[in-house]
């Protein structure tokens, strides 16, 4: 009965020391890649109510993808937005000028903010706003 109370006190002791480590503190490093706040919905959202389509694009039934290509910079506004696609009637534009107005928020890096670049793809579909059309 003592060699099973002496081992087991060696092994509760043992434990004790190599698991009991306080004040001992190592670094974390937090990473995170640019996104936008409100979530990808939102941002697709945002897109589908503000991109104003022309009678002409209206008429001859639009659709597509704008991709357009963007830098995050680390004050979370957006720079060098480039398109990428090639629909026609202005809406790339457009869809640029959108983009130029959000805000992300930015890449980080061991804690420190920094400049990052986002490609996303917008669905433009001409019949969204056939209904606006009708009511001219």
């Amino acid at each position: 009965m003592k060699k099973v109370i002496i081992i087991f006190s060696i092994c509760f002791f043992t434990a004790i020391f190599a698991f009991g480590q306080d004040d001992i503190n190592f670094p974390v490093n937090y990473n995170q890649d640019a996104y936008y706040p409100k979530g990808d919905y939102a941002l697709m959202m945002y897109f589908f109510k503000n991109v104003k389509y022309t009678d002409d694009a209206v008429k001859n039934n639009i659709k597509g993808t704008a991709v357009i290509s963007f830098t995050v910079l680390p004050d979370s506004s957006v720079s060098e937005v480039v398109t990428l696609s090639k629909i026609g009637y202005g809406i790339e534009e457009q869809v640029a000028d959108l983009a130029k107005k959000l805000r992300y928020a930015p890449a980080i890096i061991n804690g420190t903010k920094y400049p990052s670049s986002i490609i996303i793809n917008v669905r433009i579909n001409s019949e969204d706003s056939k209904a606006v059309l009708i009511e001219k």
